[in-house]
């Protein structure tokens, strides 16, 4: 197991997003950096190094999906050197991908929360959390559970937690 691979597993404080662009880092700069000299054994030790970085966050399905697409990609080429460049450009697009969506699915999410809203918010992600208090007029119930506290955080007292209501 790589030094990377050993730090992915014991990441414990990083969301989902920041997690899948740590992994596909691993990834490329394993097929940047392989000495395979044959597209058929770059492909074997890619799925070697896609199985340990899916192994070293086993909850999170994208993982598998990341190594899945620069495989196929990989698979496809006729030499080494192609089945390289097709595999990082495979991993570059997932990660693409993925940040679209995910851009995606929080404009849509501001766009559900009404005026006067309460938001609850669970994440392990302090980048989040800092996204969150720099839009105007935000405000969230709970705070990240990342040891930093997020900015704006009115936290439980001995009179008990005093949520800010969310004004758009």
């Amino acid at each position: 197991m790589t030094d990377a691979v050993r730090d992915l597993r014991a990441d414990t404080l990083s969301g989902a997003s920041e997690l899948i662009v740590r992994g596909a880092r691993v990834l490329r700069d394993h097929a940047q950096g392989s000495r395979a000299r044959s597209a058929r054994a770059f492909v074997a030790s890619m799925a070697k190094i896609g199985l340990m970085v899916a192994d070293a966050q086993p909850a999170m399905a994208p993982f598998i999906h990341l190594a899945d697409a620069a495989l196929k990609a990989a698979e496809e080429a006729k030499d080494a050197p192609a089945a390289r460049r097709s595999a990082v450009e495979a991993i570059d697009a997932f990660v693409a991908a993925a940040g679209t969506d995910r851009e995606r699915t929080a404009k849509t999410a501001a766009r559900l929360v009404r005026r006067d809203s309460v938001v609850m918010v669970y994440s392990r992600s302090p980048r989040w959390s800092r996204r969150w208090w720099r839009r105007p007029g935000r405000a969230s119930a709970s705070r990240s559970s990342a040891p930093r506290r997020a900015r704006g955080w009115r936290g439980a007292s001995s009179r008990g937690a005093s949520p800010r209501r969310a004004s758009r």
